[in-house]
């Protein structure tokens, strides 16, 4: 029977991935504002990296040669995903991809345990698997075929859910090899050196964007910040616990595109994207 430290341990736990869900939206809304959302990620990024060296630096501790090479890999991803979830709110509004890209990352990742680590998910899961991906098609309403923005934003949405799960299965790799902290700013680090490679390739701006220091300041904070939060709250409390509740933040966001940018808020909105945090918790759960 757990003892009163371990229902602490929960409780601190719970209130750690609450502030990382609220910190989450809070910078993927000031990339939804940006004039150049692919852009602002990549400095965002950067200062990511740089604001969780120094913590990591002190923290000390575990360091392996092969940290690099995850951290690499972590990289391509988040590249990845920062240029196909700004380049999607460029397109398309925040309470349609936010909710697309929470839900297909989970999902992904349970199916990338079963393929890479010979994971068995439950009924429940497997349940909470299938709710996700039909929420997350009704939720984008995908175009197939027709060219039309709307579908573009939000297969490029799906593209940066698949990449989120990317990094999160390196990541579950690489975090036994270097402090949390050091890990962040290392993966962190290579992805914004291979976005802004990948950027330059395409013939697209890397300078800093036309912003405000605190703007972009805040935000790489707020993105770092958030995912160390998810990290120490992994080591205290299980996954079932943390998986669920960092996706409270899939509602919020339709909320937020409604009252910050204006966008369309209709019932089956809070609908789709409550059965999106639903199939979440039975994959969490399960």
């Amino acid at each position: 029977m757990a003892g009163n430290g371990y229902h602490g341990r929960v409780a601190v736990a719970v209130v750690l991935v609450l502030v990382s869900a609220a910190l989450h939206l809070l910078w993927n809304s000031l990339v939804k504002a940006a004039d150049d959302p692919v852009r602002f990620s990549l400095w965002m990024q950067g200062v990511g990296a740089l604001a969780a060296l120094p913590i990591g630096l002190v923290l000390g501790g575990r360091f392996h040669p092969k940290v690099v090479l995850f951290a690499t890999g972590s990289g391509i991803f988040y590249a990845l995903y920062y240029c196909a979830m700004g380049t999607g709110y460029r397109l398309g509004e925040i309470s349609r991809a936010y909710p697309i890209v929470r839900g297909v990352a989970p999902a992904a990742a349970c199916l990338a345990g079963v393929w890479l680590y010979g994971e068995r998910p439950s009924a429940l899961a497997s349940i909470g698997m299938l709710v996700v991906i039909l929420a997350t098609l009704a939720i984008a309403r995908l175009e197939l075929g027709t060219g039309r923005v709307p579908g573009r934003a939000a297969w490029l949405a799906v593209v940066a859910g698949f990449a989120s799960a990317g990094y999160l299965v390196v990541d579950k790799q690489g975090i036994a090899h270097a402090n949390p902290a050091l890990y962040l700013s290392l993966s962190f680090g290579a992805g914004f050196v291979l976005q802004a490679f990948a950027m330059r390739a395409m013939g697209w701006a890397v300078a800093p964007p036309a912003v405000t220091p605190a703007r972009l300041g805040w935000a790489g904070l707020a993105c770092a910040g958030g995912y160390l939060l998810i990290l120490v709250a992994m080591g205290m409390a299980p996954l079932s616990v943390v998986v669920p509740l960092r996706a409270a933040s899939v509602v919020f966001s339709v909320y937020a595109g409604a009252r910050l940018f204006g966008e369309p808020s209709g019932a089956a909105k809070y609908v789709a994207a409550t059965a999106i945090l639903a199939g979440i918790v039975a994959i969490g759960l399960g």
